[in-house]
């Protein structure tokens, strides 16, 4: 499997208040270890998931961050699951094929997540 070259986590949720101009954001951070050229910046921006559509709902916007937020974590246990399930021996064939089913399931979603697809 290739390598991720996204930032890893843990990533956070962040929150900046709303003013008369805009509405409340939602930011994503990586927590970033102490780094001597950027001893200023202890967290990397990821992203932010405000909006200029009035509709979209504080909850909508609050619930995509999260989800953003749990993206390495999701990544990393994907990885793990797809490690494990490689390594699994079935003597019936149903298994086997649900099995590989799930590999090439979690194969997909991987390359999606590092780009390749």
């Amino acid at each position: 499997m290739s390598e991720e070259k996204f930032t890893p986590g843990p990533w956070r949720v962040g929150i900046s208040a709303a003013s008369k101009y805009s509405m409340m954001n939602y930011y994503v951070f990586a927590e970033r270890k102490f780094d001597p050229g950027h001893p200023f910046a202890p967290e990397l921006f990821i992203c932010r998931t405000d909006s200029t559509i009035v509709e979209r709902d504080v909850d909508e916007r609050r619930a995509n961050a999260a989800l953003i937020a749990a993206a390495p974590d999701m990544y990393g246990l994907l990885e793990r699951m797809h490690t494990e399930l490689r390594r699994v021996e079935f003597s019936n064939l149903s298994d086997a094929s649900k099995c590989a089913n799930m590999i090439l399931n979690i194969e997909t979603v991987l390359k999606k997540a590092r780009g390749e697809e």
